[in-house]
């Protein structure tokens, strides 16, 4: 079922009111813009020969359309940003009851790279006392469990990156990486 109007103002003012995700229909973005289309389709049918419509209500209605279907996805989007990072800092994981698929995968992708990025920094940081060296990536690596049964990678090739010696030696005797000196 596509939504109406009303529906995606609805859809907009709570996710403007509330703090968290609100919960919308798993396939709502499909038809949010299936009623994008139907509306697009609407001001088509109605334009003269020359392509040109004669009632601009339309074509105001088709543009308040958008911007709540963009401010929609933008909100949302922001919510599920700050929560991978707040969750990232704090070791904890976010209820996502109310996510749908793309907003999982955005939190999770988030949320990874901020770990990254804290590890790096974290690690870099105190890498004489946990005994790391930095490495240069020559082969892109998926991720891997190393011997000391943490989770690695995935790699990009050109990549510099500090690792514990042994995983590094590993990669390095496999020509997936070079230890820099």
């Amino acid at each position: 079922m596509v939504p109406g109007f009303d529906r995606i103002k609805d859809v907009h003012l709570a996710e403007k009111n509330s703090s968290t995700l609100t919960r919308i229909e798993a396939d709502f973005y499909k038809q949010l813009r299936s009623f994008i289309e139907e509306e697009r389709e609407k001001i088509r049918k109605k334009m003269d020969s020359t392509g040109i419509s004669m009632d601009p209500t339309d074509l105001y209605t088709y543009r308040n359309l958008l911007t709540l279907a963009k401010e929609i996805v933008a909100m949302r989007a922001q919510k599920i940003v700050k929560m991978a990072i707040a969750d990232a800092f704090t070791g904890t994981e976010a209820v996502l009851e109310n996510a749908v698929d793309w907003e999982r995968e955005l939190y999770w992708d988030v949320r990874k790279r901020v770990e990254r990025v804290m590890s790096y920094v974290v690690e870099e940081d105190r890498g004489t006392s946990l005994n790391l060296v930095r490495v240069r990536i020559l082969t892109d690596i998926p991720v891997f469990v190393g011997p000391d049964l943490k989770e690695y990678g995935p790699f990009r090739a050109g990549e510099e990156v500090p690792l514990p010696r042994q995983v590094a030696e590993i990669l390095s005797k496999k020509g997936q990486a070079e230890v820099m000196r």
